[in-house]
């Protein structure tokens, strides 16, 4: 990618999750743009992300995944790494920016609250955690402004990286995330009532993604007669949490409206979408939510929070929801149920907007063409 020189990627942050849908992609593009001997990169011994990488035949460097062998390497290995290797840059793809007064730094940034100090983001925790969470914070927005550039897939974020924190305008660049390739199986196993009106809330259990606030909705739907909605979440059913909200909805006489169905391999992703009707999104914060653009791939309207966060990702695209409101998501839903002009309105403009978005390849050449810019952006300032 650069003469010369090798681009150290960093992937030791990913586990789980989106983020590692991302990486995935991002290995199995880099090798088709370019030599694969121009880049090393540094995983988590034995993760999903490191066999990848040995997958695809890419050199890799290992670190054992706990915090000691982290500071380990960060402290005693990656100088002689750079060394050994005649690494000029280091890209941290999602997480805490790896850097080094050695290399041009880049991170690619997805911690959302960080850049939004107005929001109490952890508000539903307190004591010793409450403070661990802060301080955690604290260190991810300093490792990300230790970097030279940064890497948004959203452009409110990117906007107040600058507003609030002074970075140059100049070093950041806004990329927009693409569709994940799926394989396709079917999963016999997940029993969705194809009678009903059902919206996937596709996510872990996180006081972030507003589920709690389903067993009013439910309530809201039923005083308008509207008995056929049924939220399938993927949480577990033993979930203390989502055993809450079914006593709650109990409670309320809604009983039969959560279908907790677990966690989804990413292969009975494609199957589980056909078997639903709409996608919700109530999240207070987000960076990017694949359940954005893969509502839109998938031809699923999307019910989303009307926060900023969301607006500067989907513009008028989606159905804005007030979060916190649980008549207003109920008559949202009521509104795409009974209106199929509007829902296909929805899926139509869901469509077009997907077009925008690049592929898979697209986007890591779009990252690496930034790198490379900005690498001798940062190189010619030097001399």
């Amino acid at each position: 990618m650069i003469k010369n020189n090798k681009l150290l990627i960093n992937l030791i942050p990913i586990k789980r999750g989106g983020g590692l849908q991302v990486a995935i992609n991002f290995i199995s593009n880099i090798g088709q743009l370019s030599n694969k001997k121009d880049y090393v990169f540094l995983c988590n011994d034995n993760s999903p992300v490191y066999k990848k990488v040995v997958d695809e035949k890419l050199e890799c460097f290992s670190v054992k995944d706990s915090l000691f062998n982290r500071i380990k390497f960060e402290t005693l290995q990656l100088e002689k790494l750079i060394s050994d290797k005649k690494i000029s840059t280091i890209y941290t793809l999602f997480g805490p920016a790896l850097t080094s007064s050695k290399t041009f730094n880049v991170v690619g940034s997805a911690y959302s609250n960080i850049y939004f100090p107005e929001i109490n983001f952890w508000n539903t925790t307190t004591g010793i955690e409450s403070i661990k969470k802060k301080l955690i914070d604290k260190y991810r927005l300093s490792q990300t402004l230790k970097a030279d550039a940064i890497i948004f897939e959203n452009v409110a974020m990117q906007n107040r990286v600058s507003n609030l924190f002074k970075f140059p305008v100049k070093s950041t660049t806004f990329i927009r995330p693409s569709i994940s390739s799926y394989s396709t199986s079917e999963n016999n196993e997940v029993k969705i009532d194809s009678n009903k009106f059902n919206i996937l809330m596709l996510t872990g259990w996180h006081p972030n993604k507003n589920l709690t606030i389903i067993p009013e909705v439910l309530h809201q739907l039923k005083k308008q007669n509207i008995n056929d909605v049924e939220f399938v979440i993927t949480v577990d059913n033993s979930n203390e949490n989502i055993q809450k909200l079914i006593s709650e909805c109990k409670s309320l006489g809604v009983n039969g409206g959560i279908n907790a169905i677990g966690n989804v391999d990413t292969s009975f992703i494609p199957d589980l979408y056909s078997k639903v009707s709409a996608v919700g999104l109530f999240s207070l914060l987000e960076s990017f939510s694949n359940n954005i653009i893969e509502s839109y791939h998938f031809k699923k309207p999307l019910l989303i929070s009307d926060l900023e966060w969301s607006q500067s990702i989907c513009n008028n695209i989606p159905v804005y929801v007030d979060r916190n409101n649980a008549k207003d998501i109920a008559d949202k839903i009521i509104a795409l149920k009974s209106n199929p002009e509007f829902y296909d309105e929805v899926v139509n403009r869901q469509a077009k907007e997907l077009e925008l978005y690049p592929t898979p390849k697209e986007k890591v050449e779009l990252q690496l063409n930034f790198i490379k810019q900005q690498y001798e952006n940062w190189k010619t300032n030097k001399i």
